[in-house]
């Protein structure tokens, strides 16, 4: 049983870490994914221990996120024409901060998702109601 705990807890450190899942558990003697799936659905101080690991690689990629976008090393190149801007460098660190948001929302949507709230009100603060066509006319339900 220690074995287990040991290969679950590295686990656990490398998601922390920032790695996924998906690549810890491909290593050479890793278990399957249905095992360690099979370990959190039994365990319920294994499954909250994954979902914190979850949420610190979640934090890991926001800090990420930052980092490409403050990192300003590449963006413009010297050529015979003097200093150019490095559009492929800045379409590749765009296209790596959206992958990471996109990711993030997914992992995290109540942190890092975006929030689209609508509210809409009639006269006097009153509901509106909108018949979306269903036959069913709200005023007669009971």
């Amino acid at each position: 049983m220690e074995a287990i705990q040991d290969r679950f807890d590295a686990i656990i450190k490398e998601i922390e870490q920032g790695s996924s899942l998906r690549k810890i558990l491909s290593q050479k003697g890793y278990p399957s994914s249905q095992t360690f799936y099979k370990w959190i659905s039994e365990d319920e101080i294994k499954a909250k221990q994954y979902a914190r690991a979850c949420e610190v690689r979640s934090d890991l990629i926001f800090e990420e996120i930052l980092e490409i976008a403050d990192d300003p090393r590449e963006d413009a190149i010297v050529t015979d024409n003097g200093i150019v801007m490095n559009t492929e460098f800045v379409q590749r660190s765009k296209l790596r901060i959206d992958a990471r948001k996109w990711v993030l929302a997914k992992m995290n949507p109540k942190k890092y998702g975006d929030k689209v709230e609508n509210t809409i009100v009639g006269d006097n603060e009153k509901p509106i109601i909108i018949n979306l066509g269903s036959g069913i006319d709200p005023k007669n339900e009971a």
